[in-house]
């Protein structure tokens, strides 16, 4: 069982090898804000754990906002960064296919926020925007879950504004 979630500025991913009876911290990376916002965790056909998060990081003299991806390919003893999304809130979403394909699904932080989907087809070395949704008409829209089937086929789920209403679109994404 793995849980991702932020206290006192660190982004922490901790594992229960036992059901949840006992827990030990495999990663606690500092996310350079007070609230991170959401996180999420999902783990890959063999065995890599990624994780994905609200963070912030300096460039130059200004503070930029993003979405970072980290990636452990031995249990949770070393992580690396493996993409960071400027403007990008992450939505907690992140899920592997049962090919290996990783999917981040958020937003980003810009006017009009539009929903985004990034995805790697090789373990996180590369990513692409595998989606970027704004509906007619709307003037936000936040992708807030992704998940796969065993066949590979990709969702997301999300909000948009649409007048005074919200609606809950469901997106089914070509392969990266």
């Amino acid at each position: 069982v793995l849980v991702s979630g932020f206290a006192s500025r660190l982004w922490t991913i901790r594992r229960s090898a036992n059901g949840g009876a006992t827990w030990t911290t495999v990663d606690s990376y500092s996310t350079g804000i007070g609230n991170g916002g959401y996180s999420g965790v999902a783990t890959g056909p063999d065995g890599s754990i990624y994780t994905v998060a609200r963070t912030a990081k300096k460039v130059g003299k200004t503070t930029q906002y993003g979405w970072l991806v980290r990636k452990s390919a031995n249990g949770g003893a070393s992580w690396s960064n493996v993409d960071y999304f400027a403007n990008g809130w992450p939505g907690g979403a992140i899920a592997v296919d049962a090919f290996g394909r990783v999917f981040v699904a958020g937003w980003n932080s810009t006017s009009p926020n539009t929903w985004f989907v990034r995805g790697s087809t090789d373990g996180g070395a590369t990513w692409i925007t595998t989606d970027s949704f704004l509906p007619v008409g709307a003037t936000s829209a936040q992708a807030w879950g992704v998940a796969s089937d065993a066949l590979g086929n990709v969702c997301v789920i999300g909000e948009a504004s649409i007048g005074g209403s919200k609606v809950a679109p469901i997106r089914r994404l070509a392969a990266p």
